[in-house]
């Protein structure tokens, strides 16, 4: 479990830079995708430590929702800000050419960067409770 949490953190930091990137030459499709795929790993490791898993994006999104967010692990707007992400993924990824905006990409990467802040510290402190 410890490999996949690594993991994860690893893909989710990665694909914030990239989205980054994507963003600063006005890729806000690909930078959006990349944006939601940095919180989804994180959400989906989340679920894992309570010993939750899910077959699709809904799922892991609606349990993200229901096991941490109402449950008070997590604060609502992070169960808001991966909704809006999944959102536009799909208009960037299945939409018409530039279905996402600049302002949209420079939101969700600010969104993505503080949910993936939060929950990279509750998987760190999960790794450190389990390793001591």
């Amino acid at each position: 479990m410890k490999e996949a949490i690594l993991s994860a953190r690893a893909k989710s930091k990665e694909s914030l830079e990239v989205a980054k990137e994507l963003l600063a030459k006005g890729h806000y499709d690909f930078a959006a995708s990349r944006a939601y795929y940095a919180m989804f790993y994180l959400a989906e490791c989340a679920l894992f430590t309570k010993g939750f898993t899910f077959s699709s994006h809904k799922g892991v999104i609606s349990g993200f929702g229901k096991e941490l967010v109402k449950t008070g692990i997590f604060p609502l707007e992070y169960h808001t800000s991966i909704t809006k992400a999944f959102s536009l993924r799909m208009n960037g990824d299945y939409g018409d050419f530039q279905s996402v905006s600049k302002e949209q990409g420079e939101e969700i990467i600010k969104a993505a960067e503080d949910f993936c802040t939060l929950l990279d510290k509750y998987l760190e402190s999960y790794l450190q409770d389990k390793i001591c």
